[in-house]
């Protein structure tokens, strides 16, 4: 296997022929650029998505499920939105906090008979 040597000047020529604002180590083949949501953005997207259906599922009205927000950030809950009782809103809570754990979620609910 024959190793290939760059000498700085075949090194600079190679700089020069990158697009103007790329980066050497962002340019061509040697580093591809991919979006790639963090795991952090995943599991906070798919926890969110977990309360949704959960609350969607459980013994709360269908249009009070729908009122209530839900928001995952680093694996903390906050839930907003409004409901006609406090039962409502502490159910909410409950089911939230089932699957987020205890003391991982925010209750802003607002409660408008």
């Amino acid at each position: 296997m024959r190793l290939k040597i760059f000498t700085p000047i075949a090194l600079a020529g190679f700089l020069m022929t990158a697009p103007m604002g790329a980066s050497p180590i962002s340019f061509g083949a040697l580093m591809p650029q991919q979006e790639v949501q963090a795991p952090s953005q995943k599991a906070d997207s798919e926890m969110a998505q977990k309360v949704r259906d959960a609350l969607k599922q459980n013994q709360l009205p269908a249009e009070t499920s729908s009122r209530i927000d839900v928001m995952v950030k680093d694996g903390m809950v906050t839930l907003s939105g409004t409901v006609k009782t406090q039962q409502e809103s502490d159910q909410a809570q409950q089911v939230a906090s089932g699957i987020a754990g205890n003391g991982k979620v925010t209750n802003s609910i607002q409660v408008k008979p």
